[in-house]
C-alpha cells in the first residue's frame, strides 16, 4: 500500500481553520473575563454603597468620598490605604458617593464618572464639599411645677426617632448633620396634625398631663444663598404623660401550705409607651419612682410568685417612667417559700486553736423544719438523717472540726425548701512546730553549746499560731516552761550549754497547744584525768612500754620524775618511750636450783598383817565397835486368831560386814482387832562385832637417809647445799648485786565525762 502526506494546499487549509478556531476561543475568553471583572466591580460598588448608607444613618452626611469612608472605618481597603477597581486595578478612593433620603430611609449611589472623581493630575484626592440632609432635633423639657424650662444648651439635641417615647414635652429644632441649622435669613415653617404651629427656628410640644400622644411634625427651611434653597425634615414625636393603671389582681384562695402563691396581675398603659415592669412589696405605702425597683414584664397580663406571708400592694411603671397609683391591699397566707432563719458560727473566731466548735441554728415559722445537719458540701444530695416531725422551734446543733476549710449547716422544711449557711474555719493549727538541735561541734570537747531552733510554719491545712513556750531538760537539770513574749513568734532560737554527757531535750508548745520535742544524746564531752605507771629495766636506760587505758579518748601529755619520757596515743593505749635516766643498784637474796646427787636406797625384811574382812589390828586381832539402831515396825491384823503379819519396817536393815544383828521388839498386842486395822510395835537392833585373827605376809622394805628423798623404790636423792624441793631439785639462796633504770611516769589524758 502506498503512503503519501498532505499537499501544501491541504496544509494551508488546516492552518486557516485552526486560526479561525483560536480567534473564536480568544474572543470568548476575553468576553468571559470581562464579564467576571465587571461582576466583581459591581460587588465592590455595592459594598461601598452599603457602607455609605450606614455612614449617612450615623451622621446624616449624604456626600462623602470613598477615602473618607476608609478613614472613618466604614470600608475595608484592599491594602493598607486603597480599595481598587478589579477591572483596571485603579484606585477608587477619590470617587464621591451620593446618598438620598426618601420615605424614612437612605439610598446611596457610586457612579464612576469624571464629575464624581475628585483628584488632581497626580491622582491625589482633592477637597470636596460634604453635604448633609436636615433632621428634626429633640431635647426633652424638664418639668417642675408644670412650668416649662428654657432650652438647656449644655444638653444638646438628638435626632428624633419614630419609635422613641418621651415622658415630658420636648423642644424641636432643625439639625444640619449633628449641628443646629444656622443659615442667615432662613425662614422656618413647622406643621403638625394641628396645622402650622410656628415660624420660629425652635418649637415645642404641649401635651397635657395624663395624655399620651403621637404627633407627626414637618419643618421646611428656606434661605437665599446663590439662589433659592430649601430643605425639609419630618418626624413623629411620641409623648407619654399618661400613668399606667392596674386593672385586676387575682390571688389564689388556698388554706394549704405551699412554697409560693402565684398572683395574676392585669395592667395597661393605654396608648402610651407600654408597660415596663411591676413592683410589689409587703406593707407597701407608696409607689417607687426608681426604675431598678421594678421587675420587667411583657404584655399586659403577667404573674408574680410570692414566697412570704403578708399584706401586699403593687405598682406598675411604663417605659418612660410614669408610675401607676398604688393598688388595693391583698393578703398572702400559708406560703413558705424559704427557710426563715439559718446560721452557722464558729467558736473561737479569732484565736488560733486546735479545735473549733461550729454552732448551727435554724428556725422556720412556716411549715416547720423536718431535717438538718452539718455537712462538708453546700446543698448536699446525700447524707441526710431520716426526716423528723416538723417543728417551728429554734434548733441548735454543734460540731467540732479539726481542719481548716468551709463548712455548711443545711436544713429542710416540710415543703422541701432547703438552705445552707456556711462558715469558713481559718484559725486551726494542729501542726507541731519544726525543731532542730545543732551542736557547735562533733569533736571531743570539754563543754558544748547547742543552738535550739523552733519554727511554726503554716501549710495547706494549718495556720501558724506562733511559739508560745519552750522548756529545756538536761541530764542534770529539768527546767520549767519559759513563755515566749515576742511580736513575731513564728521562729524561736535559744542556746543550751552542755557540760555533761547524756540526753538533752528541747520541748516546744505553740499558741494553739500543739506540743513537740526533740532530743540529742551527747557523748563527746571529755574531762582531763591522769594515771601513774612505772618503767623499769635492768638491761638498758632506753625503755618502751605500751600502757592500755580502757577509757582513753584523747592523749594530753606525760610527766616523768627522771630522764626524758615521751608518749603517743595508739588506739586505747599510750606508747611510752623513756631514755636518759640515771641508774641505781640493789643487793638481793636470790634462790638458785641445781640437780641433786643420788645413791641406792637401804633395805630390810618386814612382816605386814591386814584385816581382810574389815576392822582394825589390835593385839593380834581384827576388832571394831558395836552400834545400834531403832524404829517402828508396822504390822497388820490378819485374822481373828490374833496372828500379826509384818508389813513395814522403816529401820530394819543388815549390819555392816563383820557384824551380826541382835534385835528386841515390844511385846506383841494380845487384843483381837478387826481386819484392815493398822497397829504399830517398837523394835531395837544391835550390830555386834565378830573378833577374828588378821592375815600376815613378809615383804622387803627400802628407805633413805634422813633429809633425803626416795625417788622410785630403789634410788635416794641428796643435796650438797640447800634442800630438795617438791620438784626433787636442790634449791639454795645467795645474795646478788643488780644495776637498774626506773622511771615513775604520770600520763595525762581525756576520758568521756
Amino acid at each position: 500500500m502506498n503512503k503519501k502526506g498532505f499537499t501544501l494546499v491541504e496544509l494551508l487549509g488546516v492552518i486557516a481553520i485552526l486560526a479561525i478556531i483560536i480567534g473564536i476561543a480568544f474572543a470568548i475568553y476575553t468576553r468571559v473575563q470581562k464579564d467576571v471583572l465587571t461582576s466583581q466591580l459591581e460587588n465592590v460598588l455595592s459594598y461601598i454603597e452599603t457602607q455609605a448608607i450606614s455612614y449617612a444613618n450615623d451622621t446624616n452626611i449624604t456626600v462623602v468620598s470613598v477615602e473618607d469612608l476608609i478613614l472613618n472605618g466604614y470600608v475595608e481597603p484592599d491594602d493598607e490605604t486603597d480599595i481598587y477597581n478589579p477591572v483596571d486595578n485603579s484606585s477608587l478612593n477619590c470617587y464621591i458617593v451620593r446618598s438620598t433620603y426618601e420615605d424614612g430611609e437612605f439610598t446611596a449611589e457610586l457612579k464612576l464618572t469624571s464629575e464624581n472623581y475628585m483628584a488632581d493630575a497626580n491622582g491625589t484626592c482633592t477637597n470636596y464639599e460634604q453635604e448633609s440632609i436636615a433632621t428634626i432635633g429633640v431635647q426633652e423639657i424638664k418639668e417642675e411645677n408644670n412650668n416649662l424650662e428654657e432650652i438647656n444648651d449644655d444638653v444638646g439635641f438628638e435626632n428624633a426617632q419614630s419609635d422613641k417615647w418621651y415622658k415630658n414635652n420636648v423642644y424641636l429644632v432643625v439639625l444640619d448633620g449633628q449641628s443646629v441649622f444656622s443659615e442667615e435669613n432662613a425662614t422656618y415653617e413647622w406643621r403638625s396634625n394641628y396645622g402650622t404651629t410656628t415660624t420660629n427656628a425652635t418649637t415645642q410640644t404641649n401635651v397635657s398631663k395624663g395624655v399620651a400622644s403621637q404627633i407627626p411634625y414637618t419643618v421646611t427651611v428656606r434661605w437665599q444663598n446663590d439662589g433659592n434653597k430649601e430643605t425639609s425634615a419630618s418626624a413623629t414625636i411620641n409623648i407619654d404623660r399618661e400613668a399606667p393603671r392596674i386593672i385586676d389582681i387575682t390571688v389564689p384562695d388556698s388554706t394549704e401550705w405551699a412554697t409560693k402563691k402565684t398572683v395574676t396581675i392585669t395592667a395597661t398603659d393605654g396608648n402610651g409607651s407600654g408597660l415596663y415592669g411591676i413592683y410589689f412589696a409587703k406593707d407597701l405605702t407608696e409607689c417607687s419612682t426608681t426604675k431598678k425597683d421594678y421587675n420587667s414584664v411583657t404584655g399586659e397580663t403577667f404573674t408574680e410568685d410570692i414566697v412570704e406571708i403578708g399584706t401586699y400592694r403593687a405598682c406598675v411603671m411604663d417605659n418612660v417612667g410614669n408610675v401607676s397609683n398604688i393598688s388595693d391591699a391583698f393578703e398572702i397566707t400559708n406560703v413558705d417559700g424559704e427557710i426563715d432563719y439559718i446560721s452557722l458560727t464558729g467558736d473561737p473566731e479569732d484565736q488560733i486553736v486546735r479545735t473549733v466548735t461550729l454552732y448551727g441554728e435554724v428556725q422556720d415559722k412556716g411549715s416547720g423544719i423536718i431535717n438538718y445537719g452539718h455537712f462538708d458540701v453546700n446543698n448536699p444530695t446525700t447524707g441526710w438523717q431520716p426526716d423528723k416531725p416538723a417543728t417551728d422551734e429554734l434548733i441548735t446543733e454543734e460540731r467540732e472540726v479539726t481542719k481548716n476549710g468551709t463548712y455548711y449547716f443545711c436544713a429542710k422544711d416540710a415543703l422541701d425548701n432547703n438552705d445552707c449557711a456556711e462558715y469558713t474555719v481559718d484559725n486551726i493549727d494542729r501542726k507541731v512546730p519544726d525543731l532542730t538541735l545543732e551542736p557547735s561541734t562533733t569533736s571531743y570537747v570539754t563543754d558544748l553549746t547547742f543552738t535550739a531552733t523552733a519554727t511554726d510554719n503554716a501549710d495547706s491545712s494549718n495556720v501558724a499560731s506562733g511559739i508560745a513556750a519552750y522548756r529545756i531538760v538536761t541530764p542534770t537539770v529539768s527546767y520549767n516552761w519559759t513563755n515566749v513574749d515576742i511580736e513575731d513568734s513564728t521562729t524561736l532560737s535559744t542556746t543550751i550549754s552542755a557540760t555533761n554527757n547524756g540526753t538533752y531535750y528541747f520541748y516546744v508548745r505553740d499558741k494553739a497547744g500543739n506540743e513537740t520535742q526533740i532530743s540529742k544524746t551527747i557523748g563527746n564531752i571529755v574531762v582531763l584525768t591522769s594515771t601513774r605507771t612505772n618503767l623499769y629495766s635492768e638491761t638498758s636506760s632506753n625503755i618502751s612500754k605500751t600502757v592500755s587505758i580502757s577509757n582513753l579518748v584523747l592523749y594530753d601529755r606525760v610527766v616523768s620524775d627522771n630522764g626524758t619520757v615521751t608518749g603517743s596515743k595508739s588506739g586505747n593505749s599510750v606508747r611510752l618511750n623513756a631514755s636518759g635516766g640515771r641508774s641505781d643498784t640493789y643487793t638481793q637474796l636470790e634462790t638458785f636450783i641445781e640437780n641433786p646427787d643420788t645413791y641406792p636406797a637401804h633395805s630390810y625384811t618386814d612382816e605386814e598383817c591386814y584385816c581382810d574382812s574389815g576392822g582394825r589390828l589390835s593385839g593380834g586381832y581384827c576388832v571394831d565397835s558395836n552400834y545400834s539402831f531403832s524404829g517402828q515396825y508396822g504390822v497388820i491384823c490378819r485374822d481373828p486368831s490374833g496372828m500379826w503379819g509384818l508389813t513395814y519396817d522403816n529401820t530394819d536393815r543388815a549390819c555392816d560386814r563383820g557384824y551380826v544383828k541382835e534385835s528386841e521388839c515390844d511385846e506383841y498386842p494380845t487384843d483381837p482387832c478387826t481386819v484392815n486395822e493398822t497397829k504399830y510395835v517398837h523394835c531395837e537392833a544391835t550390830c555386834v562385832w565378830q573378833k577374828y585373827s588378821p592375815t600376815c605376809e613378809d615383804y622387803e622394805v627400802y628407805y633413805c637417809d634422813r633429809g633425803d628423798i626416795q625417788s622410785g623404790r630403789y634410788t635416794c636423792k641428796t643435796c650438797n647445799r640447800g634442800s630438795l624441793n617438791y620438784n626433787e631439785k636442790c634449791q639454795y639462796q645467795d645474795y646478788v648485786t643488780h644495776t637498774y633504770w626506773e622511771y615513775n611516769v604520770t600520763i595525762y589524758y581525756y576520758k568521756i565525762k
